[in-house]
């Protein structure tokens, strides 16, 4: 499934309207109908990790990717991820990367974030 199937399903499990999600998220029900049916494609990752708490959620999941391979342990984390983290899981999942060489983009990308920090 992917992420607009995802977010409506969940919103209509959860019997949320549209405008409530887009006020827990901070945009309005209208950017969520786009979101839903897929006229905005490219989501910010604060407005994802909001997502996924009003949907009740891993942000993983809302992205249809395997939780199991790219979560990082704590969920906590996902906000303070690089945007590379998500460019990088977007482009494997289109392109069908290994989960190993996913892990090899990852750690170089944590590396990177890590030496910029010092």
């Amino acid at each position: 499934m992917e992420f607009r199937d995802i977010l409506r399903t969940r919103r209509k499990d959860l019997g949320l309207t549209l405008d409530e999600v887009g006020r827990a998220v901070g945009v309005s029900g209208a950017t969520v109908s786009r979101w839903e049916n897929g006229d905005i494609e490219n989501i910010r990752r604060d407005k994802i990790a909001k997502l996924s708490k009003v949907l009740e959620v891993t942000p993983a999941y809302l992205m249809g990717w395997p939780e199991k391979d790219f979560l990082p342990e704590d969920a906590n984390e996902v906000q303070q991820i690089s945007p590379a983290y998500f460019r990088v899981m977007k482009e494997a999942k289109e392109k069908g990367y290994s989960p190993e060489d996913i892990e090899m983009a990852l750690e170089f990308i944590e590396r990177a974030r890590r030496r910029d920090q010092q």
